[in-house]
């Protein structure tokens, strides 16, 4: 009697092998697939505003050039030099337009897209690497990254290349030229990776850290070798990166806005007991972050895979799972904050690993209930495909900066003075020198608002307006100031203030 086939008369007999087929079959990843495409094309061509997060990097991609963009640039931002020389590349060849700028974001997320495939069908095997395929596209966070202009996705893209590269030479000793490829890939990696992704580092530590593992079981002379020169070559890199750009990275403020009291990147060192529990959460916040809040679930079946992937592989398991073990200690150590989008980069890890997970799972009921083994993933998937579906017909917009100052742009009078709270974002789409009133200048709105017209346009978001929004208002009421027109846009308002009767409009 096969495993799969009831012993009660009378009872239905199970096929776990139809569940098999039709895991086999293109359709489970194909549907998921074309979502995930079609929601990243229509959400980049709908070209919604920049955020002010963009326009932070946009101005010194927009003013600088390739040399002066390394080092300490403006903003406080901080990004890999081939990131940015890419950009800068982009915007001189076609503009600073909303698809032209994010289309390099779109492409990484696109290419990680497609590098998920080769790389699930090595680690989770057939046919569980269909379920990692799947996370990935219907990712939320994955889309909305590759929408804007930074670079999450390619910190994605590198750490699946980085994983792919070392599977292949781990896997393929009985192939010389496949495994030669790999580690043409990895040196490859080692020299550009950092340079263009800066948490690559920590995939290429999990690649060293296997392929020791795997040299260590009685690797001859070449293979060390190769090791060495790969370690050079990431060290190399990382020493040069650092002195030229990387070091900026500890810009003033940092940790007070990835602290405990910001975005939770580093752990509450005032209390022992919770850094030691914000270390064991990190599983469980890269996969909320990357499989639209399934964390918990995500996790448990990671570890599920992690332990399988020990006892079937133990080098793979390692390359596998040591991103997140170098990342959580290099927060531990105020070196780089692990938390919310500055995980994405992790995200290969936890679904390749709940991808094993699933498997195993589902095969420890597919005898007796094969249709309930599909459940575990389904309702893993089932967020990201509502969420998807919902993008193609609604889409989430960013505060609409563009359309509030084209507003402003044509209805304001020669002497009129413009106030943002945002003035970068001003600044990117009327250019550099445009004339505008910081947040900084809440002290000298009072004096302009004695003799002008003042536009004042300002987030909707208490969070985003800060406490300079009210400051402002109270200046210009405070000398008299009237408003004679309000508009909202989205996310945003408009208000026109006239000086107080009296005042001068010269």
């Amino acid at each position: 009697m096969s495993a799969g086939t009831s012993t009660e008369p009378g009872q239905p007999v199970h096929r776990p092998r139809t569940v098999e087929r039709w895991l086999a079959s293109p359709w489970p990843w194909a549907v998921c697939v074309a979502l995930g495409l079609a929601a990243r094309g229509v959400h980049l061509a709908r070209g919604l505003s920049y955020w002010y997060d963009e326009a932070y990097l946009l101005l010194n991609v927009f003013q600088r050039d390739c040399a002066s963009l390394l080092g300490r640039i403006d903003h406080n931002q901080v990004m890999p030099p081939l990131f940015l020389w890419l950009l800068r590349g982009v915007y001189l060849l076609g503009g600073g337009s909303e698809w032209v700028m994010r289309l390099p974001a779109a492409a990484a997320g696109v290419a990680a897209l497609a590098l998920m495939f080769p790389l699930a069908r090595r680690v989770a095997g057939r046919p569980g690497w269909v379920w990692a395929v799947c996370f990935v596209a219907l990712s939320g966070n994955t889309l909305l990254h590759g929408t804007e202009v930074h670079p999450y996705t390619f910190d994605l893209l590198a750490t699946e290349a980085i994983l792919l590269s070392a599977v292949v030479v781990l896997g393929d000793a009985s192939s010389p030229g496949t495994r030669r490829g790999g580690w043409l890939a990895l040196w490859g990696l080692a020299l550009l990776g950092p340079w263009l992704s800066f948490p690559s580092v920590f995939g290429l530590g999990a690649a060293s850290a296997a392929l020791l593992w795997a040299n260590c079981k009685g690797a001859g002379r070449p293979a060390w070798l190769a090791w060495l020169l790969f370690n050079g070559l990431t060290a190399a890199s990382g020493l040069a990166l650092w002195t030229l750009s990387a070091r900026h990275l500890y810009y003033p403020g940092m940790m007070e806005a990835w602290g405990s009291q910001g975005w939770a990147g580093f752990p509450d060192w005032s209390r022992p007991g919770a850094a030691l529990l914000w270390g064991l959460a990190r599983l469980n916040t890269v996969g909320q972050y990357a499989t639209d809040d399934m964390g918990i679930p995500m996790a448990i079946l990671a570890v599920v895979g992690f332990v399988a992937l020990a006892r079937r592989s133990p080098a793979v398991a390692v390359c596998v799972a040591a991103p997140l073990v170098l990342a959580t200690a290099a927060a531990y150590l105020g070196k780089y904050p692990f938390a919310d989008r500055t995980t994405l980069f992790a995200a290969p890890c936890v679904w390749l690993s709940a991808a094993v997970g699933v498997e195993v799972v589902r095969r420890l009921v597919l005898g007796r209930w094969p249709v309930v083994g599909l459940l575990v993933p389904a309702v893993l998937l089932a967020p990201g495909l509502m969420h998807l579906s919902k993008l193609l017909v609604v889409p989430r917009p960013n505060p609409a900066f563009r359309e509030a100052f084209a507003f402003v742009e044509d209805q304001r009078q020669a002497g009129d003075e413009v106030w943002a709270s945002h003035a970068e974002v001003f600044q990117v789409y009327r250019g550099p020198e445009a004339p505008v009133l910081e947040a900084g200048a809440v002290d000298r709105l009072g004096q302009v608002a004695r003799h002008h017209r003042v536009w004042m346009v300002s987030t909707l978001s208490p969070i985003l307006k800060g406490p300079c929004v009210p400051e402002a208002l109270q200046r210009v009421e405070e000398v008299g100031g009237h408003r004679v027109l309000r508009r909202e846009f989205f996310g945003l308002e408009v208000v026109l203030y006239e000086p107080p009767v009296g005042g001068s409009t010269r």
